[in-house]
């Protein structure tokens, strides 16, 4: 509503879900890819990463995970 009336004469929202299947190894270097994960000289590199390993263990099934993303759109003109 901000955006429609501070900005855009017009705008529509588009949300889009993607769910992605992930082994432990694609889990763990998906979130170590991440800009604001901990670097392997980083003092507690091998304790998150250990932890990540324990999510992974809690949350999977047949050895996967799925991880849902959603992307959200809003298209407006001027």
């Amino acid at each position: 509503r901000f955006l429609r009336e501070e900005y855009f004469e017009t705008i529509d929202y588009l949300s889009v879900e993607n769910q992605v299947i992930m082994s432990k190894e694609r889990f763990i270097g998906d979130n170590l890819s991440r800009s604001y994960a901990l670097k392997p000289n980083d003092e507690h590199y091998e304790m998150f990463v250990a932890e990540l390993e324990e999510v992974f263990e809690k949350y999977c099934s047949n050895g996967v995970v799925h991880n849902k993303y959603i992307t959200d759109c809003f298209l407006g003109s001027f």
